[in-house]
């Protein structure tokens, strides 16, 4: 028969919000908001996320509902961050902005009660591929939740998709997704790019020294096709990284069964290991 599972904890902790706190000086377009629990004792893990939206559109306040606050609730301070955006602020602009948001919140670890060696990051399509980025490229983390993100940018647009990918419920069905990745570089289309593309891309800076990645990815994904979490995985893998790869059955992009409790249990026992 079956055997019902307990997911203990799940909402341990009442949360209390920080809002709109600047962490890049006065700009309105980077601040950020904490999700901080309630009542514990200790220092607490911190994972700093940062939200989907093709680097073009999305806020730091996108499921804060079904996904920010139930995590905070477990016992983790969830920072989100915002960046921004193209096509006004082309690249590096964001990884710049994400980077600043991460080393705010190591200098923010006495006044938030955070163990400054447990940060973290997470993000979102996007929001994943600068969590990656960030994990990748010197940002001191302890971790990093990547969730249905292109690792290489060259190859996101034009990698096949599974006969069975549902197309999601923000997306008109039927229609093409606009070439964000050449947005970002202020482009129409990729051709223009060239080979910055490929260094903005998270498998072009895997190293052994890698912190552990936990990614995941919806197998019917019809945006970002998971052969893009698939490469990421085993790149981190090849140079002797740790890297656990969960891929969701019959889940599109930002699926909802993203935000279910044993999904983001697995995140918040990444952030807490």
């Amino acid at each position: 028969g079956d055997t019902a599972v307990n997911y203990p904890d799940v909402r341990r902790y009442d949360v209390e919000v920080l809002a709109d706190i600047p962490f890049a000086g006065g700009d309105a377009a980077r601040c950020l908001d904490v999700y901080r629990p309630v009542g514990v004792a200790e220092r607490m893990p911190a994972v700093v996320y940062f939200h989907g939206g093709g680097w073009t559109r999305g806020t730091r306040r996108d499921h804060a509902e079904s996904r920010l606050m139930p995590l905070a609730a477990r016992g983790i301070v969830v920072v989100s961050a915002s960046y921004r955006l193209a096509p006004e602020w082309i690249w590096p602009a964001q990884l710049d902005d994400a980077q600043t948001a991460i080393q705010f919140v190591h200098s923010k670890t006495d006044d938030w009660q955070i163990d400054s060696d447990r940060i973290s990051v997470w993000g979102a399509s996007a929001g994943g591929h600068l969590a990656a980025m960030a994990a990748l490229t010197g940002s001191r983390v302890h971790s990093a939740v990547i969730w249905f993100a292109p690792s290489n940018l060259t190859t996101s647009m034009t990698a096949a998709v599974h006969p069975d990918a549902k197309v999601p419920a923000f997306m008109t069905p039927g229609s093409r997704r606009p070439p964000f990745e050449a947005g970002l570089f202020g482009a129409d289309n990729l051709d223009e790019v060239g080979d910055p593309a490929l260094d903005a891309s998270p498998v072009t800076h895997v190293t052994g020294s890698a912190p552990p990645f936990l990614i995941m990815h919806g197998d019917r994904d019809a945006v970002i096709p998971d052969s893009q979490s698939r490469a990421l995985h085993q790149e981190i893998l090849r140079a002797g990284g740790v890297s656990t790869l969960l891929l969701l059955g019959d889940a599109t992009h930002e699926d909802p069964s993203f935000d279910a409790v044993p999904v983001l249990g697995s995140v918040a026992s990444m952030v807490m290991r």
